[in-house]
């Protein structure tokens, strides 16, 4: 039983005097330009989370006034089919954006 804690705190130990060798082998600096690309990558990544947020914003408005559009459109054509004479239909509130008509 002795011999199997020996030979899991050898283990144990060596594991942490690896590491320890390795960071004195390494040389200052050399990680460096590593974590410098990766400081940039990580700005970049959230810069474009950013503008693809922006881009699902606007999309999602553009898909309302579509909407919008299309809904006047089949009114403006019932409008017509019925025979009715002008004035058409008054557009929707907020085709414009704050609804107010051209």
């Amino acid at each position: 039983m002795e011999g199997l804690a020996l030979i899991a705190a050898a283990l144990l130990g060596g594991g942490g005097i690896g590491s320890f060798v390795l960071s004195i082998r390494r040389p200052r600096g050399e990680g460096d330009r590593e974590n410098t690309l990766i400081d940039q990558y990580q700005e970049q990544v959230a810069s474009l989370r950013d503008e693809v947020a922006q881009v699902k914003k606007e999309n999602e408005k553009l898909r309302s006034r579509e909407v919008l559009v299309i809904s006047h459109l089949w009114t403006l054509h019932q409008h017509i089919m019925e025979g009715k004479p002008p004035p058409p239909p008054p557009f929707p509130a907020g085709l414009f954006g704050d609804g107010v008509t051209p």
